[in-house]
């Protein structure tokens, strides 16, 4: 009855099968709420033909998710013979870069299905199986008259297996939807093989689906058709998020969590046992796919012991996972290529792995929605699914085995929250199967924020309480003195941000002053949606002083002042009319980071050691968080780089912010030449150096 995409949770309705009698040409239109905010439409065409029936439907649900939009766009058409009985199948499903779809056709006795989205094709016996997007759902509500409960083996057009599903009499009432009054039969719906579970009203007389009711407030029912008309964007971050009570800024660092849950999911069934896998341990219960109980989480890192041989064969069991799958082409020549090319020399099968993990970091920045491997390969973007798939993809492409693991991480987002997430786990012998995370540049680990619910199963947070949390102290390494800064005083250096070759803005910075030991600086922004002007004073070693911000964006405007003592921070933000003043606790050397300021980084960049394999660990304050952050520092090889028409010698400098990876060139005097984020996508350089 629907499509659900088990990553990213939004549901995709196929209502073109829902009216008993065929016999006439007609229009159904449906509105899609969520929270009863309309945020979408299916629309419904019944054409009769003259030897058969066909039934058109169009599926527009407009979203956002993060901040960024999210639109699904989904058309089927599906093919009865005059007695009702199904011939053919076909659908498409858009989802930003994803596409998705099917069709589905039998013939002598079998279902022949064929995924758009790579997979084998699947040829399975019809007997005793039933369509669930079957017109007739007449016969359904006539064996819910005797009020038990009825199971039927359904073939599922988008996933295309047989599942076992339940449906029980809950009652009868009128209903009243688009002005007109039914009278309807309400039944509860369990998938045995996903866990997905709704309510639906049918009509009693003809069998016609009226309205369905899916987890997290969100509804379909039948409407006018100006229903088309009244679409909104809805916001969608509460159905795959839960706020905590904790706010943890290097999240990265978390090594162990206790957490009380209660969390719905689908995709797969859950059960106790399979909630204990290592690193996590559950107490409580799980009823209809609802967990509710206690997780404790603590992820080794694992080390590479007795890692397998690369390349290496694998028994049997494991040729699951070297195969191709839905929007995992582990066939694709192009992708197989790359991944002999990244793991060319690796040692093992595990360093094979960090290889491909890395490229995939550092290659693949974040956009939502995502796509298969390899479109995700192809668009150098998308979201953690599509990091994943892709991971998958290259490691079965050279013969390692790996899988996705889905649940939720711990994010600083909303001040501490926990939200949908997947990863992925590599076979490694006799170490099993081991957890690392492209998309959160943990390219050999997982933190301990990762709660894994199953492979492929949905997280959709209920509540969720953090009663106890560890996070792995890192002490701030002490940066080199140095008496004086690499910029000419009272000169302004302009940075140039361009984002996949787009201008975006620029970015001016000057050292005004040097005076009894304290630098006075300032710097411009000028971006598109958003100018700022910053003043700040530091010390001579860059500790700081004072920091003052002052900026706008086409909504509002505002103002950062912070004031530095040896043990505190005081900063005052102002947006809008009201004044907010914390008071920020400072241990040890701290220094001064903000993200709309470059020349902040460029004075503690100053007094990195510019030496192959050092590495710092700095800790910072970020006025536009208003928190303490943690700065890991690693110095690579030198590089001659063009900047400008002139080519320099610099230092690569990996630079990871609260587990944000940034990459830095720094010439031999200590000035950033060029910086890059987001996979590469963002450069930011300077124009004149």
């Amino acid at each position: 009855m629907l499509y659900k995409n088990k990553y990213l949770i939004l549901v995709v309705v196929s209502l073109s099968f829902l009216m008993a009698d065929w016999s006439q040409k007609r229009s159904l239109y449906y509105k899609f709420s969520m929270n009863n905010q309309v945020m979408g439409y299916v629309e419904v065409q019944v054409l009769p033909k003259s030897d058969h029936v066909e039934v058109h439907s169009r599926t527009f649900i407009q979203a956002s998710l993060m901040g960024q939009s999210f639109d699904v766009k989904a058309t089927e058409m599906m093919k009865l013979s005059s007695d009702g009985k199904r011939q053919y199948f076909d659908s498409n499903v858009t989802q930003g870069e994803t596409q998705l779809g099917s069709t589905v056709s039998i013939k002598d006795g079998f279902i022949h299905f064929t995924s758009k989205s790579g997979g084998e094709e699947k040829k399975i016996e019809a007997a005793g199986v039933t369509f669930e997007s079957y017109p007739y759902y007449r016969n359904i509500v006539k064996d819910l008259g005797d009020g038990q409960k009825h199971t039927y083996r359904v073939f599922s057009d988008q996933t295309g297996e047989v599942e076992d599903v339940t449906y029980q009499k809950k009652r009868e009432e009128e209903i009243t939807l688009a002005g007109k009054k039914y009278q309807a039969i309400v039944a509860s719906y369990y998938n045995k093989n996903s866990g997905q579970t709704q309510e639906i009203w049918y009509e009693v007389e003809s069998g016609c689906v009226l309205k369905t009711q899916l987890p997290g407030n969100v509804e379909i029912a039948i409407a006018d058709p100006n229903i088309l008309g009244k679409i909104k964007r809805v916001e969608i971050d509460d159905l795959l998020f839960a706020r905590v009570n904790v706010s943890i800024t290097d999240y990265t660092k978390i090594t162990y969590m206790k957490l009380n849950v209660k969390i719905r999911t689908a995709g797969e069934i859950v059960t106790p046992e399979s909630l204990n896998v290592p690193g996590q341990s559950f107490r409580g219960k799980v009823v209809d796919n609802v967990i509710e109980g206690v997780f404790e989480i603590a992820h080794a890192h694992y080390d590479g012991k007795d890692a397998p041989a690369f390349p290496t064969t694998y028994d049997k069991e494991l040729q699951t996972y070297l195969q191709v799958e839905q929007q995992i082409e582990a066939d694709d020549s192009l992708l197989i290529d790359h991944a002999k090319k990244i793991t060319a020399g690796a040692k093992d099968s595990w360093d094979a792995v960090r290889k491909i993990s890395r490229w995939v970091s550092e290659n693949i920045s974040y956009k939502i929605p995502g796509g298969s491997a390899r479109q995700t390969f192809d668009s150098k973007t998308g979201e953690c699914a599509s990091h994943s798939r892709l991971v998958t993809a290259l490691c079965r492409g050279v013969g390692i085995p790996a899988r996705l693991a889905s649940g939720g991480m711990y994010t600083p987002l909303y001040g501490g929250s926990f939200g949908q997430h997947v990863w992925n786990e590599v076979y490694m012998g006799k170490a099993g199967w081991i957890p690392i995370d492209s998309t959160a540049n943990e390219i050999d680990y997982v933190d301990s924020g990762h709660l894994r619910i199953g492979n492929l199963a949905s997280f959709n947070p209920q509540n969720i309480t953090v009663e106890e949390h560890r996070i792995l102290e890192q002490k701030a390494t002490d940066l080199v003195s140095q008496t004086k800064a690499p910029w000419e005083i009272g000169k302004e250096y302009t940075y140039s941000y361009s984002y996949q070759g787009k201008k975006l803005g620029t970015d001016s910075f000057r050292i005004v002053s040097f005076k009894d030991g304290v630098y006075t600086c300032e710097n411009k922004l000028a971006m598109t949606g958003l100018n700022s002007h910053g003043t700040w004073k530091l010390h001579e070693d860059m500790r700081p002083i004072s920091y003052k911000l002052e900026g706008k964006t086409p909504q509002f405007a505002y103002t950062l002042d912070c004031a530095f003592s040896k043990d505190k921070v005081v900063e005052k933000v102002i947006k809008g009319m009201w004044p907010v003043t914390k008071t920020v606790p400072l241990q040890g050397d701290h220094y001064l980071f903000d993200n709309s300021n470059l020349g902040t980084l460029a004075m503690i960049v100053t007094k990195i050691p510019r030496k192959e394999g050092e590495k710092a660990v700095v800790k910072i304050f970020h006025p536009s968080s208003i928190r303490v952050l943690t700065l890991q520092i690693e110095v690579g090889k030198q590089q001659n780089i063009t900047v400008n028409g002139k080519e320099y010698s610099c230092w690569m400098v990996d630079i990871s912010l609260a587990g944000m990876p940034l990459k830095v060139w720094v010439d031999d005097t200590g000035r950033i030449l060029r910086e890059t984020e987001n996979a590469g996508n963002l450069v930011i350089e300077l124009q004149n150096p």
